[in-house]
């Protein structure tokens, strides 16, 4: 079997290449711990069982061999790697880097595990059934900028972005995807799941967690969080969001914005926080809670739980017998569906607060306190104390 160990510069390269083979075969090539550098290397390396071509920065055919600690530095241009039935030596951690152009690399390979850094330009790094590009326990690829395209293996992976608008691809496995800066697409593959962790970052994203239970913060932005089926976990972040849970019980947090969240199928918990927020629980026994902002909560089809918050919040119970929840400072608030013979309003108040109940314009109003809620279109003798009206006095 023909070695090569350790060749740096390129004339070495060719030099060494053509005297060894010169076209012709040999039974096997071994290349161990060797560094390609410069645009300038144009070779070719035959064998009865091996051929190896590196030409201009593209590095392609391995339909056998072993290669390990393998590096490609500063090649002009874009840089592709196309690879063929590759067999990587699994005690080490192949890195395929360059600082000046774009990474591509396609082509069928088998790996243990991979370590890819990416360019400031746009890469295209997809380890997926696809592009035939393999990975069963896991990669590693870091984007540095430019618009990417990155998927990871079966495995569980590590992906980042880095800045531009970047398209990361989630396969089988539990996944930790970082869109970083830039408006990302973060999505999953038809037919993968895994309980993976997803990231938008600065920068309004778009995030689809597909199955499994996953984790998905949208960042700094405007962004577009889709739960899909599992028990979902999701944070708006800065900005004004838009998040749906799917299948699953999921738990949706806003944050400083007006953000819009939409439980849909399952027992959902939705929490406002600062900023005009629409909470939807969809079907199931939802939670729903009011934040610092005058919001909008619907309980949807279920036996709901409603409260109020802070400012001026409009409730909507939907269909079910729904529990409504307020206490002192709230402030002043509506509830537009209350039925009263199977739905219920609590209040915390404080032993000094008064609580009074009057009509006002065919509605009825419960006074508590410096806080107050309206019920539209109800008689103020439809609520019973005990029963549809309780009230806890804190001490």
């Amino acid at each position: 079997m023909a070695k090569l160990s350790n060749l740096v510069s390129s004339s070495v390269m060719r030099q060494s290449v053509a005297a060894m083979f010169n076209g012709g075969s040999a039974s096997g090539l071994k290349a161990t711990g060797f560094t390609l550098k410069n645009d300038a290397f144009k070779y070719v390396i035959s064998a009865s069982s091996l051929t190896y071509d590196i030409v201009n920065g593209e590095l392609k055919g391995f339909p056998t061999g072993e290669v390990t600690g393998l590096k490609v530095l500063n090649a002009a241009g874009k840089l592709q790697f196309n690879i063929t039935g590759l067999s990587l030596n699994a005690a080490d951690f192949p890195s395929l880097s360059d600082s000046a152009s774009a990474l591509k690399l396609l082509g069928a390979l088998t790996a243990l595990d991979w370590t890819v850094t990416g360019t400031s330009k746009a890469n295209e790094i997809r380890f997926n059934a696809e592009n035939g590009l393999y990975s069963d326990n896991g990669v590693k690829i870091t984007a540095l900028g430019g618009n990417d395209t990155l998927a990871g293996g079966t495995g569980d992976d590590t992906i980042s972005g880095g800045k531009g608008n970047d398209r990361i691809e989630d396969s089988a496995g539990n996944d930790s995807l970082l869109g970083d800066i830039g408006n990302d697409k973060i999505v999953q593959v038809k037919g993968a799941a895994g309980d993976d962790t997803m990231d938008g970052g600065i920068g309004n994203d778009r995030i689809d967690g597909g199955v499994g239970h996953d984790s998905l913060i949208g960042g700094v932005g405007d962004d577009t969080l889709n739960g899909g089926a599992g028990n979902d976990t999701m944070d708006g972040g800065a900005n004004n969001d838009l998040m749906t849970g799917g299948a699953g019980n999921d738990s949706m947090s806003a944050g400083l914005g007006d953000d819009r969240m939409k439980g849909q199928a399952g027992n959902d918990t939705l929490l406002a926080d600062v900023g005009k927020d629409t909470l939807d629980g969809g079907s199931g026994n939802d939670r729903l809670e009011g934040g610092d902002g005058g919001d909008k909560l619907i309980g949807g089809t279920g036996d709901d739980q409603l409260y109020g918050g802070v400012h001026a919040d409009t409730l909507t119970g939907g269909a079910g017998a729904d529990d409504f929840h307020f206490a002192t400072g709230d402030g002043t608030d509506l509830i537009t569906d209350f039925a009263a013979g199977e739905d219920r309003i609590f209040i915390q108040m404080s032993a000094e607060d008064e609580l009074r109940i009057i009509d006002k314009n065919g509605d009825a109003v419960v006074i508590y306190g410096d806080s107050r809620v309206t019920l539209d279109g109800v008689s103020s003798e439809l609520l019973v104390m005990g029963e549809n009206l309780v009230v806890e006095t804190l001490l």
